[in-house]
């Protein structure tokens, strides 16, 4: 992909990663993490962030009452993402309920990864541009393909009627408005050979972005800064 963009001087590059439904989002993913790129699950973080006792399950439990629970406690996900999908209001209050603790918890995993000296740290985020995140996120990308494609794809992957994959589809905002808000778009219409080479490049981009200013700015090389300028001081 050809694109330019302009990163701030922060202690790593945070990139942001999305796509529409049946676009390949976790295919790339799991792409940039064979390339050896960190890569942040932020469904994997809701899971985590709402399991049964945490402050997300409490702020669900609060907005669905127990009609969203299992026999043991934990949060039906399949019920309530029923729920959310054919209720819009519904969906809402589950993404004011879950959002803050996810945040909080991404935030720690940033944290960890500077400490422990990533330059560059790949955010899987399903509605990075529905929540305008891709505002803090320098590049954001985006996995596209045309919507006839997801629609295909859907129907063969559940065993969907056309009906209802254009449904599922028409949920989300439409992959070609993520496509003009993103930084980078990765064009997932044809094959993994076909997608595989846009990830390579884009990896080998991402890595060369700003690793000497990175490295200076880690902590061990913040630690390696005060170090000379004491031995230089002396």
């Amino acid at each position: 992909p050809h694109y330019t963009y302009t990163t701030v001087n922060s202690a790593m590059l945070i990139v942001g990663l999305s796509g529409g439904i049946a676009c390949g989002k976790s295919t790339v993913s799991a792409l940039l993490q064979e390339a050896g790129l960190p890569v942040i699950d932020c469904d994997a973080l809701a899971h985590e962030s709402t399991k049964k006792g945490s402050w997300g399950y409490r702020r669900i439990f609060q907005k669905f009452g127990q009609d969203i629970l299992l026999n043991d406690g934990e949060i039906d996900r399949e019920a309530l993402g029923r729920l959310v999908f054919s209720n819009a209001s519904a969906r809402k209050q589950l993404n004011a309920a879950v959002h803050l603790p996810v945040a909080l918890t991404l935030l720690k995993r940033l944290c960890w990864c500077w400490m422990t000296s990533h330059w560059t740290v790949v955010v899987d985020m399903p509605l990075l541009f529905e929540t305008g995140m891709y505002r803090f996120m320098r590049p954001s990308v985006a996995v596209w393909c045309p919507q006839e494609v997801q629609v295909s794809r859907l129907m063969v992957r559940n065993s969907m009627t056309r009906e209802d994959a254009l449904s599922r589809v028409n949920s989300q905002i439409p992959t070609d408005r993520k496509k003009t808000l993103a930084d980078i778009v990765l064009d997932n219409s044809g094959t993994l050979q076909d997608l595989k080479p846009q990830v390579d490049e884009l990896v080998v981009k991402l890595k060369r972005k700003g690793v000497v200013w990175k490295a200076l700015t880690s902590p061990v090389g913040l630690l390696a800064c005060i170090m000379t300028g004491w031995l230089l001081l002396r």
